[in-house]
């Protein structure tokens, strides 16, 4: 509960924290897996990626995932035809050391074991020439190319630039994406974030996020590239079946935030949470 803008905004960036607790138990958990890998396969490099790298990772944890990189010694996996090789032997460790979890399995890129309080993707990828990674696919011949340290690295830079201010509003953004039930890929969100807030100085979270929305709507039916020059064009949709659609949810996003700063400028504080509460869902306090 709250009474004011400014408190109703603190109480929202503390709810969408992970507690000290659970990332001491995430942090156990994912060097369990990456010490257990390192000592049965030829791997030169594993690390986190996703947005618990970048530090955008919300609340609650039971609907996030931690992503692990092993980045595998390319002279004993990269050959012909050994794709479903190492996806089964990471399958088969996992199962060995996790007997006790029920549902451990491929996914696409990954291997996903779905603990009772979070999910984790394992993700073996090979180093490629230059600089960043490539990430296999164990049913597909394609690779998709990237490079999640220098995402981290981009989006902890950025964030320095906006006095440590942008990683809370893009943590509400992926709140107001959740709230509209998944329409955007989260990482998506992340780097429009980037772009948007590029030449903008965040210093209230109300007014940043009626400019989020008032400018997404715009660049929604722009491409977005990777900065990552190799990375290509960052896939926008993830529930969202047409730029009609994410256009829609846009549109109005825009008009209900600035309705929310109106009524602020007003004075009319409870109708203003409450539009901000129906932009941003339950994590967002109510009046009172």
């Amino acid at each position: 509960m709250a009474k004011t803008i400014s408190e109703s905004f603190s109480q929202f960036r503390r709810n969408l924290e992970i507690t000290s607790a659970q990332l001491s138990n995430v942090s156990t958990r994912h060097n369990n897996i990456r010490n257990l890998l390192s000592k049965e396969m030829r791997i030169e490099d594993t690390f986190l990626t996703g947005s618990y790298s970048r530090s955008t990772m919300i609340a609650p944890l039971s609907d996030s995932d931690i992503d692990i990189f092993i980045v595998l010694n390319p002279m004993t996996y990269y050959l012909p035809g050994s794709k479903r090789y190492i996806f089964d032997e990471m399958l088969r460790i996992l199962n060995n050391y996790y007997s006790e979890t029920k549902n451990i399995s491929k996914n696409g890129e990954a291997i996903t074991i779905c603990f009772s309080d979070f999910q984790v993707d394992v993700v073996p990828s090979f180093k490629r020439g230059g600089d960043g990674y490539h990430i296999i696919n164990a049913n597909t011949t394609g690779e998709i190319q990237t490079n999640p340290k220098y995402h981290a690295e981009l989006m902890t830079e950025e964030n320095s630039q906006h006095n440590g201010n942008l990683v809370p509003i893009v943590k509400m953004i992926k709140a107001w994406n959740r709230n509209k039930h998944y329409p955007f890929v989260s990482f998506y969100l992340e780097m429009l974030a980037i772009r948007i807030f590029k030449d903008f100085k965040i210093e209230k979270f109300s007014d940043a996020l009626y400019y989020f929305f008032d400018n997404g709507k715009a660049l929604i039916e722009e491409p977005l590239h990777d900065p990552v020059s190799y990375g290509g064009i960052i896939s926008p949709y993830r529930e969202c079946k047409s730029k009609v659609d994410a256009l829609k949810i846009f549109t109005y996003s825009t008009f209900n935030a600035l309705c929310a700063v109106r009524d602020e400028k007003a004075e009319i504080i409870e109708n203003s949470i409450n539009r901000w509460r129906d932009i941003l869902g339950n994590s967002f306090p109510a009046y009172g």
